[in-house]
């Protein structure tokens, strides 16, 4: 199993990297290997064809399995439409054969590396050109979301290996990335929370559309890097 990472995709508009990736590494990889993308995935859209095109013809034939924690430019109704279930220890929804949306607060296995994935963020363009259509209160956890993270990490006695999100904790943001954020209080506090009670050799995020590393944290945006 290999094990890689990067940031936001926007269905089309950051595709480029994912080309890449593709044609660098099409015949070493298998359906066994991952690519995690850490929110901002856009696979599903606006429910047309633009949505089936990309599922369909360009990741239909993808040489590996991708993984992604939801951001905040996500369809959400569209995404409700899709069944929960089980995977690799946690719950996923299954968009294809090799695309798996990995639920708030769920841990996996994957070959003996624990992987918490909690998406979600603050959309801190609405109102500055995003379409208002395109914007869904689902982007920002819910009480049972933030429950159910609580109880998985206590399940894994607060010890993972790796952890995936889409917006990283605001308490390292301002010297990780020498900005200020508007985000959500709640939201804020769990993923400070997260840095101080887990134990993990990483946490890797997107949504800020940079590449900075400050270990253990790491922002990804351009970057696709292998972890395992």
């Amino acid at each position: 199993m290999r094990l890689f990472v990067t940031g936001d995709v926007h269905r089309d508009y950051d595709y480029y990297k994912i080309r890449r990736f593709r044609e660098y590494l099409k015949n070493d990889l298998t359906l066994d290997d991952y690519l995690i993308i850490c929110g901002d995935f856009g696979i599903l859209w606006d429910g047309g064809a633009g949505d089936n095109f990309f599922i369909n013809k360009v990741y239909k034939k993808f040489p590996c399995t991708i993984l992604w924690v939801d951001g905040n430019h996500e369809n959400f109704d569209l995404l409700d439409e899709y069944s929960v279930e089980k995977w690799k220890g946690g719950k996923v929804q299954k968009i294809s054969h090799n695309i798996y949306r990995l639920m708030r607060g769920e841990i996996f296995d994957l070959n003996g590396k624990k992987i918490f994935a909690f998406g979600g963020a603050k959309s801190t363009d609405r109102g500055y050109g995003l379409d208002e259509k395109f914007w869904w209160k689902q982007e920002l956890p819910n009480e049972e979301e933030y429950k159910n993270a609580e109880f998985n990490i206590q399940k894994y006695g607060f010890d993972v290996d790796y952890i995936f999100t889409h917006d990283g904790p605001k308490s390292i943001i301002n010297d990780m990335l020498q900005i200020r954020r508007d985000s959500d209080d709640k939201f804020d506090s769990f993923l400070n929370w997260l840095s101080k009670t887990l134990t993990f050799k990483g946490w890797y995020f997107g949504h800020h559309h940079m590449d900075r590393d400050y270990e253990p944290f790491h922002c990804l945006y351009n970057s696709i890097i292998e972890l395992i």
